[in-house]
């Protein structure tokens, strides 16, 4: 199975250039749960109807020298529709609508199983939860906020068995001016990680009828 979309949130948009490993931690000043940029980006996040965006996905993995680099598109409308499509080596387009998921790899729609859905389900739940400023991922863990330059940074690490087999870490960073998630980072337990950056961002503009019809 082709896990580039949850190995990305999963993206969950939905996060840090190198991982957590490089970047050094005295640079980072904790904030609580109710700091002012923290409420904000929740309010901003709440507010969005719609999102469009292009993005590029990076898979670092430990057996290969270099990055495994995807171009993309995102799209999101409330409620409970999304987009995510990555056209590298191996197309795949993971396309959500009031909770259904269909999904296509290598230009063929994928028939998916019980165990898919149920991955899918929870990359679902992961997704429709970051576009609302929560970051539970669903199994109670709570997140850790900071400022680190210019950025607000919430690192979320899952506690469930489920998730903390396949997951150490995520971290989301959004811009302190706007407050826009523009990176997403999955840091696996093997150490692989994935590096998701979100550009031109376009909100509340209507979306394309095919976008959310035709996979």
């Amino acid at each position: 199975m082709n896990f580039n979309f949850l190995s990305a949130c999963s993206a969950m948009v939905l996060t840090a250039v190198l991982g957590a490993a490089t970047v050094p931690q005295d640079t980072r000043t904790p904030i609580k749960a109710d700091h002012e940029l923290v409420v904000r980006m929740k309010a901003v996040a709440k507010s969005a109807r719609t999102i469009q965006c292009t993005l590029t996905q990076e898979k670092h993995v430990h057996y290969l020298k270099e990055p495994q680099i995807s171009p993309g598109t995102f799209a999101y409308e409330r409620p409970g529709k999304f987009r995510w499509e990555l056209n590298g080596a191996q197309p795949t387009t993971i396309l959500t609508v009031d909770g259904n998921v269909r999904v296509k790899e290598n230009g063929k729609e994928k028939v998916l199983g019980e165990v898919d859905r149920k991955i899918y389900a929870g990359v679902n739940d992961m997704v429709m939860k970051i576009m609302d400023g929560e970051h539970t991922l669903g199994d109670g863990a709570k997140p850790k906020y900071f400022i680190e330059n210019d950025d607000l940074l919430v690192l979320i690490m899952p506690t469930a068995s489920r998730l903390g087999k396949r997951f150490k870490q995520m971290e989301l960073r959004f811009a302190k001016a706007n407050l826009h998630l523009y990176e997403m980072t999955t840091i696996e337990a093997d150490g692989d990680r994935t590096v998701v950056k979100f550009s031109a961002p376009v909100l509340d503009q209507p979306v394309p009828l095919e976008v959310f019809t035709k996979l």
